[in-house]
């Protein structure tokens, strides 16, 4: 939450930087404009990808556990990345994927994926040990902390 707080106030002081530049031509407006949109924007992507991260450490977590395959079954990833991961049946021990920045920082399409055959079920509720409806809080956790982060940002200039 730290660097969310950090990415935020960043945002805020690149929008008050930007709102007290003086331009003396329409070329030189459009150099302030282009780039400030693309810092700003690349700002607002770091604080969306960053909640993301946040909630999927969260779905891996509470997926359901008994081998361990479900939950590492979990990718994210950006667009132009293969998505035919799926952990082995009976390995020993499985490793949840721990996903970078940086990587996602250099897409316009995030994926979360789970490719395990029967991940429909433990969402449907089949697991004994835990309930289902993981994968729907995390899309709900999402839209809600973007949307709030959105209002912030916002309110930022």
């Amino acid at each position: 939450m730290a660097s969310l707080s950090r990415a935020r106030d960043a945002f805020a002081s690149r929008v008050r930087d930007i709102a007290g530049k003086r331009v003396t031509s329409a070329q030189s407006l459009q150099r302030e404009m282009d780039r400030a949109f693309g810092l700003i924007g690349m700002d607002a992507k770091q604080v969306i990808i960053e909640i993301l991260l946040e909630e999927f450490s969260q779905l891996q977590q509470s997926t359901p556990y008994d081998t361990g395959r479900a939950q590492a079954g979990w990718l994210i990833s950006g667009e132009g990345s293969s998505w035919s991961f799926v952990p082995a049946e009976g390995q020993a021990q499985y490793h949840p994927q721990a996903p970078a920045l940086g990587s996602l920082m250099k897409s316009d399409v995030i994926f979360v994926i789970n490719n395990v055959e029967y991940i429909l079920y433990l969402e449907a509720g089949w697991s004994k040990r835990q309930p289902g409806g993981f994968v729907a809080r995390f899309l709900a956790n999402c839209r809600r902390r973007i949307a709030e982060e959105c209002a912030a940002m916002s309110r930022a200039h």
